[in-house]
């Protein structure tokens, strides 16, 4: 009896140490692909220099925007958000700053923005023409980034960048080769790390969330989808060579919601191209929770939002741990 008890515990310690060895991935990421599990990413977390100002770029159609609004995570989610979250919240983030610009050039969809980063807080997002007074203030993604961020790393400061408009598909409106929403992206993105560069600081690009694939999976464009997004990438980074990190810039790309047709074709090609490269993070979406805040079936309910905030920063952990190691990629 004494020796199979031995066997036991002996076994029970195994399991343990390898499940402490593992390769961590985003919360929310049901990927098994080669970015999660790569030797890159599961090497010891490099120290960023202090001197970095770290940067985050959010860009992308309406939930990247952000169509969700404050009133009902009071009224239909405190059992997930609790009020000490919420409080949190309400009282903003003020080491995660954001400068940030919605739905340009499409004054219908409610065009605003700010003229320099200040700190996270409700109100960042856009009111939609069904909007009422009393559903409050809307907001986006960086809500649950920033709510992330400060979590694991209190006291750093970060920058986030967003530039997002609502409908806008990628094969045409962010396609690079039709200087219409990607050029307005790099010259906002360039105008606000320039006044980050004024103040003494080094800005670096460490992570490019992109919320956006609704209008393409609507229209049928998935053949040409990572193609499209594979040259959007490519073009920012060298529009933008001054902020590139050393070992290059990470991209999390959110997956779309089984609301839109031919969502699970966009998803699996979004994964395999994520799975491509270990500096690329691809997270579902599908299970977010949703229904309770009123018919609008296109965007993130409330909580769902924080939720997808909040995979964004696990993603953009991920990056900040991965800093110091080299890009490995598969074909």
């Amino acid at each position: 009896m004494k020796k199979m008890i031995a066997v036991l515990l002996a076994a029970l310690c195994v399991l343990a140490v390898c499940a402490c060895n593992q390769g961590s991935k985003p919360a929310g990421d049901t990927t098994d692909g080669v970015a999660a599990t790569t030797e890159a990413q599961t090497a010891a977390p490099v120290t960023m220099p202090d001197n970095i100002a770290k940067v985050i770029i959010i860009a992308g159609q309406s939930n990247a925007v952000g169509y969700s609004y404050r009133h009902f995570l009071d009224v239909n989610y405190l059992d997930q958000y609790s009020r000490e979250r919420l409080a949190a919240a309400d009282a903003g983030y003020p080491d995660v700053l954001m400068k940030y610009s919605n739905n340009p050039y499409d004054p219908a969809q409610d065009t605003c923005g700010n003229e320099d980063f200040e700190a996270v807080h409700f109100g960042m997002g856009a009111r939609n023409n069904d909007y009422k007074e009393e559903w409050g203030l809307p907001f986006g993604p960086e809500m649950g980034i920033a709510e992330r961020l400060t979590e694991k790393y209190p006291g750093d400061k970060f920058y986030i960048v967003k530039c997002a408009t609502s409908g806008a598909n990628l094969s045409n409106r962010w396609n690079p080769m039709n200087k219409n929403l990607y050029t307005q992206m790099v010259n906002f993105t360039s105008e606000a790390l320039a006044g980050l560069k004024a103040q003494g600081l080094k800005p670096e690009i460490i992570c490019f969330c992109w919320m956006q694939g609704e209008s393409d999976a609507q229209e049928n464009y998935v053949p040409s989808y990572t193609s499209t997004f594979n040259r959007l990438l490519k073009q920012f980074c060298e529009d933008l060579a001054e902020y590139m990190p050393p070992n290059g810039m990470s991209v999390a790309d959110a997956g779309i919601r089984a609301v839109w047709p031919n969502y699970e074709e966009m998803n699996a090609a979004k994964e395999k191209f994520a799975n491509k490269s270990s500096k690329r993070y691809f997270f579902d979406t599908t299970w977010f929770i949703a229904g309770r805040d009123h018919y609008d079936r296109a965007h993130y309910d409330a909580y769902s939002m924080i939720q997808l905030g909040n995979a964004f920063g696990d993603c953009i952990v991920s990056a900040i741990e991965d800093y110091g190691n080299p890009e490995v990629t598969k074909k």
